[in-house]
């Protein structure tokens, strides 16, 4: 019996037809399946897993064949299709049950002659294949793979025949490669995964054989190069086979058959889905099957058209690609080459439930030869016509249900479509079709409309199959499709939107309402735009992966150092967009689309527009207030679709402004953004409860109020930014916020240097940000350039700018066919025609379309179930010159009582509050009837639009020609009639008033006023500043001031005394505010020059002091405060001496010896006005006098403690009694008492509601000084941060930067790593040179030198002045405390460098201060050990001498602080020890300091201590220890980022290995 190859059999040989055989793919992969449990079983369980294998085989029908040995090849050699098996049991086909379709039809197989292999040889072969160890796991996952790809066809005896019209169902398996999928109209990047056949293939070795096989087949010669062109064929062909289970033909697939299948990619890039899985069935069927069974089930019509489009688009789509590849000739664009693959059709309900997998063309040999006889040409493969109109055929197959190939249709007439005759003329060449008498394609789809509209298809797929089919008609149309690519836009607009661009409209007013032009949310996608949205939707992504990349490394938020608040390494991510254009180009809706991505990705997002005639800070104001009203207000109604995740996050958002504003700062910011009340529902009542006064007295605080208010948005900002979310912020038409650059600058700029908010500090966060400007109202030379510049140098944030210019003519037709919902084909012309009249912009393209239509010459044709119109009649008809007056004209149409109302809206900007419109109401003082009717009718306009109770105009530009549509003259007396009438209804509402003084302002610019009205509008302006300051709008109040002072009379002084002297105080207030020194000066002058009486002058005297003082001319700033006091009754010497402070003290000292909080409580208020302006002045001298005359304190300190007790308590007292405990600690012995002093001070500030100012004034004295030697160094830094923000949230800059200082300092003292203290302090720098503190700039820049010292570092961000220069300008001011401080710290240099000599110099230059500080403490220490090594080297006593001295009182302070000074006092006493010759208890007392220092986490001594201990082996010829130690104190100083320090200590390890050598 002759035995025929079936596919699943497992053929024993070599070659690449038996390796790539079905049977032996699935043989390998099944094998390689079993290899880890055969290798892991025992001896006798690996028979049994060899015989599972063999029998899974064999239930498969599969036999293990061999090439019969004593035969020669090609016995029974022939074509597989011609082999006459005959009958009966030689006949394989009958003998097995099996269809003609499971036998091999490869030559290369079938001219062998095939024998069985006895079981116990395939049990050894099997066996050994198990055993097979070489394959590697990249080969192991290719075979894999490839056999995955394959089906083991069990038998069959039904043996059904393989029509691509019936369902046969083929499992298929997951394909773990997927190429990536492309946009619509071109075809993505395919995976190529080449195998052993394809490269067989690519490399020539095509025999001969071969080459006749397909001659013979062809009756064509095999043409050069054919390798090129089968590859890509038969990849398809094997895909096809691989799927549907069927030889396309024997023949070609005879020669194709070898090529492993990689179509799944394919499939995967068609459908947007994964390839379906060995669970999940698909079925190849044809198009008129797909269309019978829906008809059959006789589903709704709209269920079939959606189906039947989703079928073209994807055939369209594949269609394209096989085109773009050169993969299909035109003779197989018809439907009997198209295959579908779906799911299973027992389940479908409607075409749309039957999910279409992909869809593939089925190329015919022919096709092939064709391919191959072009492959060289340079021209194309066909034409893109004749393919558009083949297509036609199809499509009109599709939604004709069938009708179009039928005999017969419904209504009984022969309208069938010879479609054979009309894809042979759709192949002509263009002259050719020309010389037909009757352009057969204009009559094809003349009928297929006919049939389409009969079968009830809508207008919009008639077109669509009849231009198709009109495209090769000669001449060919204006309206025929003759491009892929505008079908498949076409189909997806169908596919995407069906209620517009599919189904019929036969409603005018809901053709009408789509356009979206009058009234309605616009549903437009940004046409034209696509690159800069693609760029903003990056930046978002970029901001999105970061932070959920961080918050998963970091889930709770809390950083890795939870109290490090000043230039720490926070990972951030911060990006910053700029759009620039004109007015109408579009910036503003580039935002929408990023805000609503944003909000749906649950961002946080603020959005701020700015306006010409709204105070910036009011926009940004009412930014936040949106978006805490928002939230608020979902939580509160407890709306159920809200993110839980979202809702914790915003908790958390008030959880931190809560822990880090105080109810002062929260009351303050309820009163700018109201909504913010909603979330503190306690603090809003509280504001409510306050008075007018109340609210406006704490603000008055001179100098503090801006930087109070600003700090405040930072805090608030920083509390949105810091809960793990990503923010995002927006500044719409920020040429309008001229006054508020630098204000967004700190945004961005200074974004990772916020103060943090709580100990648990989120140091994961991502800013986006977002800015849009009109780039032909902004100058190159103006403020929001220079910003962006700015910001681009600061490197805080990867800017990007955008330049929105007018869009193409390509975009303004889609535009338009989106807005008149039809195919761009038929908008071409009108595109074109509104292209040229409104220069592509795309605001002034809507208006011209409201326009035409409102003159009817666009309109909605029942008839034609479309819009129509006349181009010509449009050019002729409607203006050439721009759009401005044809908007001005569009408005003059308006019913007048709308006009009028949208005229006084035009007035407030861009937006007006209701609450506003109803004041002009009332009595129709205004106007003569109610406006609220006439704004409804504005928003169904689509002038107007409503959010909330704000009513805004849709557009800038519509505002704009309102508004210019007024004459100048009526525009100032409407605006004064505006004015008049709000301010009469304003009483005490600050929003009311403020917005009546801006109509009146507005009003005053071009008006001649008689001296009447320049009093009353100084008068109102004046009471304006006072309200703005209170609303911390300090920029609005600084232009209400200058107006009112430009109002009053030439004699003002004597004629408007009171209201000159309100005037110029709140200036002076303002220019300290904003750091305007020279006009501040100006302003203090006139006022102490004018003011009758002392006090009058006091408030300007007070501001005098604060100048110079930041001047650093704290001696002026001392006698001026001096002079004050003595004409208040309070004296003192001009010399103090030390026994008269101790005098002092001494009595302080026994008033104050068992003081506590208790007692000071009781202690009733302090009300006389002259001891008010006393203690006031007494805070400021202490303040002063710590730095140009200590010895002054104490006696101070004491005057504030009795005036206290004399005349009562106030917050200044609070002062005077720490202070007072100041004293005592410095300058007496009972260091107990002057710290238990502080401590009640500290606890009446923590109940005071003035905390915040108290904490930031005192911090010297408190923290400082009194704390900083008793308690641990480390828990001291640790509340630097919240003095930081007290006096921030004060608004006192200059003691928030000192506070910075003393943190950088401390941290330097204390050890901390070098390399974060170092970005401290240039920091720290950065902004003392910001805000012009020169006092304590210099001060800063000496601790930096000698940071710097020990770093090695040089080049560094700011210029820092040498200890030369730094010491000229301490001689210069008389500053001895920076004098001091000089020394101090070169000392600190020296003395880690090993310079002790020099370290001895300088002590003896300058004699010990006599104040009990930290760094007097470390002076004595540093002398200590320098006096003791040189005693040591030198024999001289007087080194002894002084050692012995500093170590007595580092004893002193080590019973005080164990802690601080453990440390220090152990290494003294192991320097003296050695000193004195006890090594023994030298080296335990070495060992006993490094085991404090690390336990005291003081990691600079902890080096020294390990590098003074290894000298001291060293010395004694202990090498070995002596090193060992070294390396430590390597490793410590390397730890503590002190680079310069640990080269010195290399080098002396270098030098002890020399020695050893």
């Amino acid at each position: 019996m002759v035995i025929v190859p079936r596919k699943n059999d497992v053929l024993l040989g070599k070659g690449t037809a038996i390796n790539t055989h079905c049977g032996n793919k699935h043989f390998r992969a099944t094998v390689e399946l079993q290899k880890p449990q055969f290798q892991q079983s025992k001896r006798a369980d690996k028979r049994k897993i060899a015989e599972s294998i063999i029998n899974e085989i064999q239930k498969l029908g599969g036999r293990f064949l061999m090439e019969d040995p004593n035969s020669k090849s090609g016995a029974h050699k022939g074509d597989g299709n011609n082999m006459n098996y005959g009958s009966g049991v030689n006949n394989p086909v009958r003998a097995n049950h099996a269809s003609p379709d499971d036998f091999v039809s490869d030559p290369f197989i079938l001219e062998k002659v095939w024998v069985r292999v006895e079981r116990e040889k395939v049990l050894g072969k099997v066996m050994h294949r198990l055993r097979d160890k070489k394959v590697s796991v990249g080969q192991k996952h290719q075979l894999i793979e490839q056999d995955n790809n394959l089906e083991m066809h069990p038998p069959d005896t039904k043996s059904p025949a393989r029509n691509l019209a019936l369902p046969n169902k083929v499992e298929t398996v997951d394909e773990t490669r997927k190429a990536p999928q492309s946009e619509y109209g071109k075809a993505g990047p395919q995976t190529k995964v080449e195998s052993r056949n394809q490269q067989y293939y690519k490399t020539d070795h095509v025999t001969s054989q071969t080459r006749s096989t397909l001659e013979s087949l062809t009756d064509v010669p095999f043409p050069v190069g054919i390798q090129s062109i089968l590859q890509p064929v038969s990849k398809r062909i094997s895909t096809m086979e691989s799927i549907t289970g069927a030889p396309i033909k024997v023949g070609i697939q005879t020669i194709l058959q070898p090529v492993g299948n990689h179509d799944m990619p394919m499939m995967e890039n068609l459908t947007g889905a994964p390839a379906p899985t060995a669970s999940h069935a698909i079925v190849p069927v044809s198009i008129q099957y797909w269309i019978r069974s829906a008809v059959g089930l006789s589903i709704s019509s709209d269920d079939y058209l959606k189906g039947a489009v989703n079928l073209s688009w994807l055939l369209t789509k594949h269609l394209m690609q096989l085109i773009a590849a050169s993969e299909i000739t035109l003779l197989d664009i018809s439907i009997e080459k198209v295959i579908i693959f779906v799911d299973p059709p027992l389940t479908m309900q409607s075409p749309s439930s039957l999910p279409i997998k992909a869809v593939q063309f089925q190329p015919s040999v022919r096709s092939f030869l064709s391919m191959a006889q072009h492959a060289q040409s340079a021209s194309s493969l066909h034409s893109p016509r004749a393919a558009c109109a083949a297509l036609g055929g199809i499509l009109l197959e599709i939604f004709s249900k069938g009708r179009s190939s039928s005999p017969e249709t419904s209504s009984g007439t022969n309208n069938t479509l010879d479609t054979t005759q009309y894809n042979q003329q759709a192949i002509m060449p263009p002259a050719q079709r020309r010389k037909l008498a009757v352009p057969m394609a204009g009559s094809i789809s003349a009928m297929a409309n006919s049939i389409l509209l009969e079968v009830g298809m809508p207008i919009s797929i008639c077109r669509l199959v009849c231009d198709l089919l009109d495209a090769i008609n000669e001449p060919c149309p204006g309206s025929a499709l003759t491009s892929m690519e505008e079908v498949l836009w076409g189909l997806t607009q169908m596919k995407d939107d069906p209620e517009h661009f599919l189904f019929d409209c036969l409603c005018p007013q809901k053709a009408l309402d789509d356009t979206c032009l009058f009234h309605g949310i616009d549903r437009d996608y940004l046409f034209g735009r696509e690159k800069e949205l693609a760029i903003l939707m990056n930046a978002k992504k970029n901001i999105s992966s970061h932070v959920q990349r961080v918050y998963a490394e970091d889930p709770l938020n809390i950083g890795e150092r939870s109290n490090a608040p000043f230039g720490q390494e926070i990972r951030y991510l911060c990006e910053a967009a700029f759009l620039s254009g004109y007015a109408g180009s579009g910036k503003s809706s580039l935002l929408q689309p990023l805000i609503c991505a944003c909000n749906q990705e649950g961002w946080f997002v603020v959005s701020c527009k700015f306006d010409k005639q709204i105070e910036p800070i009011k926009s940004v104001s009412k930014g936040f207030d949106d978006f805490f009203g928002t939230w608020a207000t979902d939580i509160i109604q407890g709306r159920s679709n809200l993110d839980p995740a979202m809702v914790e996050s915003f908790h958390q958002v008030r959880q931190s402004i809560s822990s880090t504003i105080a109810e002062e700062g929260l009351c303050q910011l309820c009163e700018i953004m109201p909504n913010l009340g909603r979330a503190f529902p306690g603090i809003a009542t509280a504001t409510n409860g306050h008075s007018q006064d109340q609210r406006t007295s704490s603000i008055d605080k001179v100098g503090s109020a801006v930087k109070r208010r600003t700090h405040l948005f930072h805090v608030l900002f920083k509390a949105i930014c810091s809960v793990g979310r990503p923010v995002l912020i927006t500044y719409d038409d920020i040429q309008w916020a001229s006054s508020m650059e630098s204000w967004l600058k700190e945004f961005i700029v200074n974004y990772t240097d916020l103060p943090c908010a709580t100990q648990k500090e989120a140091r994961h966060q991502g800013l986006l940000s977002v800015g849009t400007f009109r780039s032909n109202e902004v100058g190159e030379n103006q403020g929001i350039i220079e910003t962006i510049a700015s910001v681009e140098q600061s490197k805080s944030a990867r800017v990007t700018r955008l330049v929105i210019g007018e869009l193409a003519q390509d975009d303004i037709g889609k535009l338009i066919s989106r807005k008149l919902c039809l195919p761009m084909r038929y908008t071409r012309d009108l595109a074109r025609l509104i292209f040229s009249k409104t220069r592509g912009n795309p605001f002034f393209v809507k208006q011209f379309l409201k326009s035409i239509i409102e003159n009817r010459m666009l309109e909605f044709s029942v008839n034609s179930r479309r819009w129509t119109w006349t181009c010509d009649v449009i050019d002729k008809q409607m203006i050439s010159d721009g759009v401005a007056q044809l908007m001005t004209t569009r408005f003059i149409q308006l019913p007048h009582h709308l006009m009028q109302t949208v005229t006084i809206v035009s007035c407030f900007g861009s937006q007006v509050d209701n609450s506003t419109i109803d004041l002009l109401n009332i009595g129709h003082q205004l106007l003569p009837f109610n406006m609220q009717d006439a704004l409804e009718l504005a928003i169904k306009e689509g002038i107007l639009e409503k959010a909330d109770t704000i009513y805004q105009f849709t557009h800038d530009l519509i505002k704009q020609t309102v508004y210019e549509s007024i004459l100048t003259a009526d525009q100032q007396l409407l605006h004064k009639t505006i004015g008049t009438i709000l301010l009469r209804s304003a009483a005490d509402n600050p929003t009311t008033h403020l917005i009546a003084v801006d109509q009146i302002n507005i009003y005053c610019k071009g008006a001649i006023l008689s001296p009447e009205e320049r009093s009353q509008y100084a008068e109102i302006n004046a009471t304006a500043a006072k309200f703005s300051i209170a609303g911390s709008t300090f920029e609005q109040a600084r232009s209400y001031i200058s107006i009112g002072m430009k109002m009053l009379g030439s004699n003002h002084w004597e004629d408007q005394y009171t209201l000159s002297l309100k005037l110029y105080e709140m200036s002076a207030s303002i220019s300290c505010i904003k750091g305007d020194i020279g006009a501040m000066a100006s302003c203090l002058n006139e006022t102490i020059a004018n003011a009758k009486s002392f006090e009058d002058s006091l408030t300007s005297s007070s501001l005098l002091a604060k100048l110079l003082a930041s001047s650093s001319k704290c001696g002026e700033a001392m006698g001026n405060c001096l002079l004050i006091l003595s004409t208040l009754g309070e004296d003192f010497p001009q010399d103090v001496t030390l026994p008269m402070v101790l005098n002092e003290l001494s009595v302080i000292q026994t008033t104050l010896a068992n003081i506590t909080v208790e007692q000071v409580k009781l202690i009733p208020r302090m009300t006389e006005k002259s001891k008010l302006y006393a203690m006031q002045f007494l805070s400021m001298l202490c303040s002063y006098s710590i730095i140009a005359k200590p010895m002054l304190v104490p006696i101070l300190s004491c005057r504030m403690v009795r005036l206290t007790i004399e005349n009562g308590f106030c917050d200044d007292s609070i002062v005077g009694l720490v202070t007072a405990g100041y004293g005592l600690f410095s300058f007496t012995d009972d260091e107990q008492l002057g710290y238990r002093i502080g401590k009640v001070g500290e606890s009446l500030i923590e109940e005071s509601p003035n905390r915040h100012a108290l904490r930031s004034r005192l911090c010297l004295e408190l923290d400082i000084t009194l704390k900083i030697l008793v308690e641990p160094v480390q828990s001291v830094i640790s509340t630097l941060p919240d003095r930081y923000n007290s006096a921030m949230h004060a608004g006192d800059v200059g003691t928030a930067l000192q506070c910075r200082r003393l943190y950088c300092n401390v941290s330097f003292f204390a050890g901390t790593d070098l390399t974060t203290t170092t970005k401290q302090f240039v920091t720290c720098i950065q902004q003392l040179i910001k805000y012009q503190q020169t006092t304590v700039l210099y001060s800063t820049m000496s601790s930096f030198r000698a940071c710097m010292h020990l770093t090695g570092q040089s080049n560094v961000e700011v210029d820092v002045k040498s200890y030369e220069e730094l010491n000229e300008i301490a001689e210069k001011t008389n500053n001895k405390r920076l004098l001091y401080q000089n020394f101090i710290y070169r000392m600190f240099g020296h003395f880690f460098m090993g310079d002790y000599l020099k370290v001895m110099e300088l002590s003896g230059k300058y004699k010990p201060s006599g104040l009990k500080h930290i760094s007097e403490v470390v002076r004595f220490f540093f002398e200590g050990i320098a006096s003791f090594s040189l005693a040591r080297h030198t024999h001289q006593l007087k080194w002894r001498s002084i050692g012995e001295k500093s170590l007595e009182k580092i004893l002193k302070w080590e019973k005080l602080s164990t802690w601080n000074f453990e440390t220090m006092a152990k290494l003294l006493q192991a320097e003296l020890h050695y000193l004195n010759g006890e090594l023994k208890s030298a080296d335990v007392a070495y060992r006993a300091s490094i085991v404090s220092a690390r336990e005291h986490k003081f990691t600079h001594y902890e080096a020294l201590a390990y590098e003074l201990h290894g000298i001291y082996f060293v010395e004694n010829k202990i090498i070995d220890k002596g090193r060992d130690q070294l390396q430590m104190a390597l490793d410590k100083y390397k730890q503590w980022g002190a680079m310069k320090k640990a080269n010195e200590v290399q080098l002396l390890m270098d030098a002890v290995d020399t020695a050893l050598l």
